[in-house]
C-alpha cells in the first residue's frame, strides 16, 4: 500500500517513489504520489496502444487497463497536459520514450525546468516507430538522454548497441 511505501521511504533517507507510468497507478495513489516532490523517472508515450489509450481511450492497452482496473484514469489527452491539469511538478523528472509528443507537449514539458527525455533507439526500432521525437526535442532544447529500456521491448541492454542505433 502507499502507506507502506511511505513508512520505507522514510527508512531510506534516498529513497522517491515514482510511477512506472501514469495509467499503470490507481489514480488516488498518483496523486498522493505526485504530492511529494520530483524528480520522477516515468515511461510515457512509448507505443502506439498508448498514444491510443492516452488520445481516444481506446485500442489494446485500453481494453486491457479496463479488464484488469477496478477504476480507469480519467486520459483523454497528453500525460502532459494531464500532468498539468493536475499541477503535478514534473521538474528534474525522466520521461523515458515521449515517443508521440506534439507540439502542445513540447510547450508543456519546456514549463518544468531540468525534464529530460530519455529515448531509447533500441525499444524505438522494436516498436517500428516512424517518427523519432528527437529532432523536435532537440529544436526545442530539451534536454535528451539515451537509454536501454528493457529486454522486453530490446534485442540487448548494451549500451554501445543504442549509441550505434542513434547515430
Amino acid at each position: 500500500s502507499y502507506k507502506n511505501l511511505v513508512a520505507q521511504q522514510q527508512q531510506f533517507k534516498n529513497l522517491h517513489i515514482t510511477p512506472h507510468a501514469f495509467h499503470t497507478v490507481h489514480p488516488q495513489t498518483l496523486a498522493k504520489v505526485f504530492a511529494e516532490n520530483p524528480p520522477f523517472s516515468m515511461h510515457l508515450l512509448e507505443s502506439q496502444e498508448e498514444q491510443e489509450l492516452f488520445q481516444r481511450r481506446s485500442g489494446k492497452m485500453s481494453e486491457l487497463i479496463k479488464n484488469l482496473a477496478a477504476e480507469m484514469p480519467e486520459l483523454d489527452c497528453s500525460p502532459f497536459k494531464m500532468a498539468e491539469a493536475a499541477h503535478w511538478n514534473l521538474n528534474r523528472s525522466l520521461i523515458v520514450h515521449a515517443n508521440f509528443i506534439n507540439e502542445a507537449d513540447i510547450a508543456l514539458m519546456k514549463k518544468w525546468p531540468n525534464l529530460t527525455v530519455v529515448h531509447c533507439p533500441g525499444s524505438f526500432e522494436f516498436f517500428q516507430h516512424n517518427t523519432s521525437p528527437v529532432s523536435q526535442l532537440k529544436k526545442h532544447n530539451i534536454p535528451l538522454a539515451l537509454g536501454t529500456d528493457s529486454l522486453a521491448s530490446n534485442r540487448s541492454l548494451n549500451f554501445l548497441d543504442e549509441i550505434r542505433l542513434f547515430c
